[in-house]
């Protein structure tokens, strides 16, 4: 048996309950706070004890004098002054003040104040001009100012006292205090019962969306010796011992641990009453949800196999072959082994973040040993692996103390970059097309000044359409062509018409398959004055470069794809920037068989547009994504699955923030900045 393999599988199976029990626990707690559960809770609780138990259980008791028959239940809550004790005590000016702007009660109350506050609503608080200090003025002050049930409990305590206490009040404030203790105890395991059915649900409703199966995950990590050796290192990274909190507010800084993610632990009274009433408690939250999606991003970067892939039946590991699908033999079983999977995940979240990060722990403890004993045995005790390709194994290494950073390498000149003859991705080419699409937005005068004068082109075509506003310029000199078409200018209706015809129209004589129909037209308004001027480019022996920005990203794909298909001239690479869907799938397919390879679709972060047109009305991207992440750094390959975790992050963060992200990456300027970043500093 392969113990150290196990072990590791193990680990990893330890480290994604920890992470979705973190996550499910702050979504509990939003949903508690949204819904004042503690504070309901607690209003239950003590209006219970003022009233008594004959009204929770809804027994009737014999009417006090003075009171009709049908009132049978108020003399339990109302004294013989005809006031009711729960309403007293929530008016008290010691409770008062605790009590949030929007809740009819505070989340937490101390059983010292519990007790004080029932004991002057009891005896009045003098308002007779006695204040009681013998057993004999506290029976008379229960017997005119406490309803019948509550007086019936304070002489009780009275008749119990020692004969010989002289303090009467203190001991019957303690006693009250024991009182209020013994039944939050009672309510606390109620609540933890209710918090640990929310954990399942919210956890059964995670692990779904995120294709979190136990047992998918298992037998992928037993599989892949990489893929372990790089979650052992990630399980490394998080396992740092945290200080002991002081109360559930408590975050567990070095693995992000959320305030109050010890939910299933939770008690009503260690819910300090300053915390549970901020108004940026629900800020907070969010700012913890955000880290811990932030850290399943982690996760997904390094291969771990999260999210719904294609084909589908890779979902239902290992009844799959490559791309064939299940035996149809085996579609039970696989159904089958999928609902356990889930379920199992989410019983693992009903047990706590807590739980998951002291057996993280030990876990690391474990196989620590493990290795020192194979290592003083003279054995191996793990396998030599090769960290699969998108393993974060080593990253530690590089960058820890000591390590000398490898210098800027120099920003190259546009001619010196783009005469490049490869086609593969190059952050240096990729930021010269964006300082090309961002120009394409400028007045023609400042166009010329720029190829010209700057970057020392020897000419330069302005192209421009006035019935569709369509525009851009081909700019041609020292073995380098670029043809850069202008985005959607935010003053100009004919752009936001052309965005708005979003409508998929076959056009066979152009193109296969569906495009974009406003996209088509806009094109075609400058394509023949474009086609003669690049069948001008042979003598030349240019690379010929199409680029763009949004508009001018879905219109530099139709042309390249045009050109490519007519034979007019062979295109070097295409480099788009915040580019919408421009058509259905069987077009990108032919996109991707013309010209695919040489095609990088740059996204910024959330941007908003490369959203759309939508999946679900038949539209589809081409081209290799380029992603640059929230801090400005370039991906290649990256998941779905990546990108909806930070999407979901940045919302659970701040919603409005987010939407404004959204707007806010679709900037030219944006891009251009973080692609100049990336050309002169090494790469990572």
């Amino acid at each position: 048996m392969n113990f150290p393999a196990i072990l590791d599988v193990g680990l990893g199976l330890v480290v994604v309950f920890f992470l979705l029990a973190s996550i499910c626990s702050i979504l509990v707690e939003i949903i508690a706070n949204w819904l004042k559960w503690r504070h309901a809770t607690l209003k239950i609780t003590v209006n219970a004890l003022l009233k008594g138990h004959e009204e929770r259980t809804g027994e009737a008791t014999s009417p006090s004098a003075g009171q009709p028959e049908g009132d049978a239940k108020l003399a339990v809550q109302i004294n013989s002054k005809g006031e009711r004790m729960e309403e007293l005590f929530w008016a008290h000016p010691e409770i008062e003040p605790l009590r949030a702007a929007d809740t009819a009660s505070p989340a937490y109350i101390d059983e010292a104040r519990f007790a004080n506050v029932v004991l002057d609503i009891a005896t009045g608080k003098g308002a007779d001009g006695v204040i009681p200090d013998s057993r004999a003025s506290f029976s008379r002050a229960f017997e005119k100012y406490a309803s019948p049930k509550l007086r019936e409990r304070l002489s009780s305590l009275l008749r119990n006292l020692p004969a010989e206490t002289l303090e009467v009040r203190a001991e019957i404030t303690a006693a009250l205090a024991r009182w209020y203790n013994e039944a939050m105890a009672r309510s606390t395991g109620s609540y933890k019962r209710k918090v640990q059915k929310s954990l399942f649900w919210s956890g059964l409703v995670v692990a779904l969306i995120l294709n979190c199966d136990a047992l998918r995950i298992s037998y992928v990590l037993f599989r892949d010796p990489g893929l372990r050796s790089s979650m052992v290192d990630y399980a490394k990274s998080i396992s740092v011992p945290a200080p002991a909190p002081t109360n559930q507010a408590a975050v567990v800084a070095s693995t992000n641990l959320p305030a109050n993610a010890l939910a299933t632990n939770a008690t009503l009274t260690d819910v300090v009453s300053t915390n549970a009433s901020s108004p940026n408690v629900i800020a907070d939250l969010r700012l913890s949800l955000q880290k811990q999606l932030k850290e399943l991003q982690k996760l997904e970067r390094i291969g771990f196999p999260i999210g719904w892939v294609a084909p589908f039946s890779a979902n239902f590991l290992p009844f799959h072959a490559g791309d064939e699908p299940i035996n149809g033999n085996w579609i039970g079983a696989a159904i089958f082994l999928k609902i356990i999977g889930l379920f199992a995940t989410a019983f693992a979240v009903c047990l706590g973040a807590p739980f998951w990060f002291d057996l993280l722990n030990k876990l690391l403890k474990l196989r620590t040993l493990s290795a020192k004993t194979g290592a003083d045995s003279g054995g191996d005790s793990t396998a030599t692996v090769t960290p699969s390709p998108n393993s974060s194994a080593g990253v530690s290494a590089s960058t820890s103390a000591g390590t000398t950073p490898r210098p800027t390498k120099p920003l190259l000149a546009i001619g010196e970059a783009l005469r490049e003859p490869s086609t593969q991705f190059q952050a240096a080419k990729a930021y010269w097309l964006a300082e090309a699409s961002l120009l394409a937005y400028a007045a023609e005068a400042e166009i010329m000044a720029t190829v010209i004068n700057v970057w020392r082109f020897e000419r330069m075509i302005l192209f421009n359409d006035t019935a569709t506003n369509t525009q851009g310029f081909l700019a041609v000199g020292g073995g380098v062509a670029i043809l850069a078409f202008r985005g959607t200018e935010p003053k100009q209706l004919p752009d936001w018409e052309t965005d708005a015809h979003a409508l998929l129209m076959a056009q066979p004589a152009e193109y296969p398959g569906e495009i974009h129909s406003g996209f088509a037209t806009a094109l075609a308004g400058v394509y023949t004055a474009i086609e003669r001027e690049v069948k001008t480019l042979p003598g030349s022996g240019s690379l010929l470069y199409v680029t763009g920005h949004s508009l001018g990203a879905a219109l530099a794909t139709l042309c390249a794809h045009r050109l490519k298909a007519a034979r007019v001239y062979p295109v070097q690479g295409v480099c788009t920037y915040g580019s919408p869907r421009v058509g259905n799938a069987e077009f990108a397919q032919s996109y991707e068989t013309a010209i695919g390879s040489r095609t990088f679709r740059v996204v910024n972060n959330e941007d908003l547009v490369t959203r759309v047109a939508p999946r679900a009305v038949g539209y589809e991207h081409v081209g290799e994504m380029v992603y640059i992440d929230e801090t400005g750094r370039l991906q290649r390959d990256i998941g779905f699955w990546y990108r909806f975790l930070n999407l979901v992050a940045n919302a659970a963060a701040d919603f409005k923030q987010a939407a404004k992200t959204t707007v806010r990456d679709h900037s030219m300027s944006l891009y251009c900045e973080h692609l100049k970043r990336a050309s002169i500093t090494p790469d990572k």
